[in-house]
């Protein structure tokens, strides 16, 4: 009798790739920048073959952050961390004004940091509004730690909105006499993930 075997489970490595398609004028300069389940090797000579282009595969990379959470993400996300870098791309499509090592030099920035951008060393004027001038005069401290991208996907209108009632609430609840509140936004999983203590 023969044996039968059942393969249950497939091993899935996602991947980000880079490619460049040197015979085409329009994409000088351009990468191709995507993301797959399959080989690299697989998508893109799937993906050459069906336009009939050669191909140039610039680098590949696994497609989880480098911080030892085994989360993993996609090629969109790295590609809305490239336009914060300001690397120009049609969002049509997923090539971008870009060279292979450039991009590979982000790509390896991205999955460190998270696509988090440095805003440097900026200093925006800022006026307390009432409630934080009122929790400055009870003496309530405050401690803050934001790791957040310079863009969100969020209006500054609505944010502000959210924020201001989330420390209005918080300062009303703390009282007065020392307390302390503390703040803490940070993307998570790709959510926005606000909390605030008191």
């Amino acid at each position: 009798m023969a044996e039968i075997k059942i393969k249950t489970a497939k091993r899935v490595v996602p991947m980000i790739y880079a490619y460049t398609a040197p015979e085409i004028a329009r994409h000088n300069g351009w990468t191709k920048i995507g993301y797959t389940e399959q080989t690299v090797e697989k998508r893109l000579k799937r993906q050459a073959h069906t336009v009939d282009v050669i191909y140039h595969e610039e680098w590949k990379g696994n497609a989880v952050y480098d911080d030892g959470s085994g989360e993993i993400f996609s090629d969109k996300d790295f590609h809305v961390y490239l336009r914060k870098l300001g690397v120009e791309n049609n969002k049509a499509n997923e090539w971008f004004h870009i060279d292979g090592q450039e991009s590979q030099k982000r790509f390896f920035e991205f999955r460190s940091n998270r696509g988090m951008v440095k805003a440097g060393d900026t200093v925006i004027p800022y006026t307390l509004r009432n409630e934080q001038a009122m929790a400055v005069e009870q003496g309530i401290g405050f401690t803050a730690h934001i790791s957040v991208p310079d863009k969100l996907d969020v209006r500054n209108e609505d944010m502000a909105v959210l924020l201001g009632n989330l420390l209005e609430n918080a300062i009303e609840a703390a009282g007065s006499g020392g307390r302390q509140i503390r703040f803490e936004m940070a993307l998570s999983g790709g959510m926005l993930a606000i909390a605030v203590d008191n």
